[in-house]
């Protein structure tokens, strides 16, 4: 079953800002017809079409997406199905309050691909920006990663090929 969605937004953490977290113009989710019918419905794939996050960072290890409920849950029962999950001509901006200046950087052509995506499990991904500055330019990521650090992410074991067409240096850092 596909249930598609247009013009959704999703509101940030209060505490963190006022705005959306993430707005799309299109979601399609994809579920289990047999799980759908069981009472207990299961997303395979998420879809979202030039959806536009804001991702702000307020200290050195927090960011707004951190009181997500599904990141909070780490006890096994709780463990979401794997999924397929695909971005098109997205943006997002960053934004890191945690450094004086506030520096803010805008990311456009954002696409992804997350193949049969579980953190408990190694996955498949790409994933290809344009990069800010004068000259922008498009990285693009492809590999796989997983499963993902519970305790530090940052541990996460990545296997990739970074691909990079006119990529500004200076934009690298950000």
């Amino acid at each position: 079953i596909k249930v598609t969605v247009d013009d959704l937004g999703i509101g940030d953490d209060p505490q963190v800002a006022q705005a959306d977290f993430v707005r799309a113009k299109s979601v399609r989710l994809q579920l289990g017809l047999l799980k759908l019918l069981s009472g207990k419905p299961e997303v395979s794939g998420i879809e979202l079409i030039e959806p536009d996050l804001t991702l702000i960072k307020t200290s050195a290890d927090k960011w707004n997406w951190g009181t997500l409920k599904p990141l909070q849950e780490s006890g096994q029962d709780s463990a979401q199905p794997a999924f397929d999950l695909t971005i098109t001509n997205g943006s997002f901006k960053l934004i890191d309050r945690s450094s004086t200046p506030e520096v803010e950087k805008t990311y456009t052509g954002v696409n992804v691909s997350l193949d049969d995506f579980s953190p408990r499990r190694s996955f498949d991904f790409v994933i290809g920006l344009t990069m800010p500055g004068e000259k922008s330019g498009n990285l693009e990521i492809a590999g796989s990663a997983g499963p993902i650090d519970q305790k530090d992410s940052s541990q996460t074991p990545i296997d990739a090929r970074l691909k990079m067409d006119a990529v500004e240096l200076s934009s690298l850092e950000a």
